[in-house]
């Protein structure tokens, strides 16, 4: 790669399935799923660390999802791929040279209304692309070395919702009230 397009500086890790093919009920879920979600996100990092050597980079974006604290009943593997991503940012946070950073990205403005599920609200789509790559260009100028979520639509909403998700099923709420100053 090096000898025909030159040095490697960054690296962005954007791989991953979305839309109703990241859904599944965890009763449904089968190793052949697991793999597909797998894939994309975990083997596509794996393929990455094993090709480029990390150690001369500027920096290693992962695009993460907030799927990776949200979760959803139907986003279990999806979760799990995403969080994979989490904590590999989170091992390389005081690397010497490359900023590697994981970003929890809500839905951006791209996403076709065929993808949209029941799991977003039916709201629209969170990130305009023009604020998503003001945020992107931000985290990198400065230098931002950790897990980092970015949306633009009320996170108390969307958990409120999954609370009463959550109480329909009798599971313990997210949040309490008091944790609403986190807004």
């Amino acid at each position: 790669i090096k000898n025909e397009i030159g040095a490697i500086d960054g690296v962005f890790h954007m791989a991953g399935i979305t839309g109703c093919a990241a859904l599944t009920a965890i009763p449904a879920i089968n190793a052949s799923f697991v793999q597909q979600q797998f894939s994309s996100k975990i083997k596509g990092l794996q393929n990455i660390l094993n090709t480029i050597n990390c150690k001369n980079l500027d920096f290693c974006v992962l695009f993460s999802s907030v799927a990776s604290f949200m979760g959803g009943e139907k986003y279990a593997v999806y979760t799990a791929a995403n969080q994979y991503l989490d904590a590999h940012a989170a091992l390389n946070i005081n690397h010497q040279k490359t900023q590697f950073i994981s970003i929890n990205w809500d839905i951006w403005d791209i996403v076709s209304h065929q993808e949209m599920t029941d799991i977003t609200l039916d709201l629209k789509p969170s990130i305009p692309v023009f604020a998503g790559l003001h945020a992107l260009d931000h985290m990198l100028f400065e230098k931002i070395k950790q897990e980092i979520i970015v949306s633009d639509r009320r996170w108390l909403r969307r958990m409120h919702y999954l609370n009463q998700m959550r109480n329909h099923h009798n599971k313990k709420p997210i949040f309490k009230k008091s944790d609403e100053q986190c807004q």
